[in-house]
């Protein structure tokens, strides 16, 4: 069995965490960004409505070719022309290069991982800290979506900020206004993106906690009376605009053909009954969700705490919403990876004998899940040969050698428990 130099490895972090987890993000991220084509149908829509908002020099309105493109607000198409303007203007890009559109993706997933490194530091060791940013850094999900000209991981920035100055609220007994305002400008700017899907999130945490754990004066210290109507000041501007410009067709259309089909049925083919984003969490997280068949049973027994008590009324409330929903799409439930890598650190860095608590029904269960990860594991390693071959590229085998080293690492961690191994194991994936 390899041995990891834990002692090195600690030192590394504590000198430099964020310069590794940037290090990490970029290695991360970058490979594939401007080579790769349109993968998604979604992808080349919204790089082409932003293009054409950039050519046009209307900001307010959303065109896809001829056609209104009213399914989302004005946030990322912002963002993306932003991008594309800056690169421009350096001599970098032209309208024509997908991967100027991608940059918003990029640095939001980047922003979201070191945020969660950031606060996270404040009330668990910093290694565990970073163990839970670099897990969530090399999930297959964020991964992917990193690469992808869509909305996803910018509003995954924008709700990892609003969540954790939620969580230093929850745990700071009186109000802090710069800490609220925070909140309250994250929650506008993830609904000028994605509209409201940030707010329902901070929403059921909030009643989780009211609910479950009794906690009273939230709402107060969150500076509500004041903070909601910030919120929506940094949408109704443009909300608004857009309403006099189309006559009232953007939200016509963006809560009656997009919105409420959606929570009524499968949409576009994308119907799935509920349990579907679990029986995806092997791929969804992958490689770093072996280390959920070790930490599941164990999450019971993570001692009782404020950070406890939030993770769980952040993850709990929100998955039942999203495998009850009809329309389902894997990247849903991207604003979970949080709470969940949190949770699993926690247990896995838990003192609670580990052997007392594991049925034969959980260690078969165990099994089962760890066969599903070499599975997925497998289908990954044939899929990053196999795509560039179809795209006309060449093999990276150098990624391929990492994956496998990654794989073993990860498995080291899963039979010893051990959080540094886990680190170590993220830090080199690429």
């Amino acid at each position: 069995m390899m041995k990891i130099n834990t002692a090195k490895l600690q030192a590394l972090i504590q000198q430099h965490p964020y310069a590794v987890l940037i290090v990490l993000c970029l290695a991360l991220y970058v490979p594939g960004l401007t080579t790769l084509p349109p993968t998604d149908r979604d992808e080349a829509r919204f790089a082409q409505a932003s293009k054409q908002m950039l050519e046009s020099g209307n900001y307010i309105d959303i065109r896809f070719q001829n056609e209104p493109r009213y399914k989302k607000p004005a946030g990322i198409y912002w963002l993306q022309s932003a991008g594309v303007a800056a690169m421009r203007t350096l001599g970098f890009a032209d309208a024509g290069d997908i991967w100027a559109y991608r940059l918003p993706s990029l640095l939001g997933a980047l922003a979201a991982v070191l945020l969660t490194f950031a606060y996270l530091q404040r009330l668990l060791p910093p290694i565990h800290a970073f163990s839970i940013a670099a897990l969530t850094a090399s999930s297959l999900i964020l991964v992917v979506e990193a690469h992808l000209a869509k909305t996803d991981a910018a509003l995954l920035a924008c709700i990892t900020a609003m969540q954790l100055t939620l969580l230093k609220i929850y745990t700071t007994p009186s109000t802090i206004r710069k800490t609220a305002l925070i909140f309250w400008t994250a929650m506008g700017l993830g609904m000028l993106i994605k509209g409201p899907v940030a707010p329902l999130i901070a929403l059921a945490t909030c009643l989780y906690l009211r609910v479950v754990y009794k906690e009273k004066g939230m709402f107060r210290r969150m500076g509500t009376w004041w903070g909601l109507p910030l919120a929506l000041l940094i949408v109704l501007p443009w909300f608004i605009a857009i309403q006099q410009q189309t006559a009232g067709a953007f939200a016509n259309h963006a809560v009656g053909v997009d919105l409420l089909p959606k929570l009524l049925a499968g949409q576009e083919s994308h119907g799935a009954p509920p349990g579907y984003y679990l029986l995806l969490l092997p791929v969804l997280l992958w490689p770093g969700s072996i280390l959920l068949a070790r930490s599941l049973p164990l999450w019971r027994n993570i001692p009782q705490s404020p950070l406890r008590a939030f993770m769980l009324a952040w993850l709990i409330p929100n998955w039942i919403i999203f495998e009850l929903v009809p329309t389902k799409l894997p990247h849903y439930v991207m604003p979970m990876l949080i709470p969940l890598w949190t949770l699993t650190i926690m247990a896995m860095t838990s003192s609670v004998s580990e052997k007392a608590h594991r049925p034969a029904l959980l260690r078969i269960l165990s099994v089962m899940y760890q066969g599903v990860w070499w599975l997925v594991g497998i289908a990954l390693a044939v899929a990053a040969v196999a795509l560039p071959l179809q795209l006309g590229a060449t093999v990276p085998i150098t990624s391929v050698m990492v994956v496998a080293a990654v794989a073993g690492l990860l498995l080291y961690t899963y039979h010893r428990r051990h959080v540094l191994a886990g680190a170590m194991a993220v830090l080199v994936f690429g």
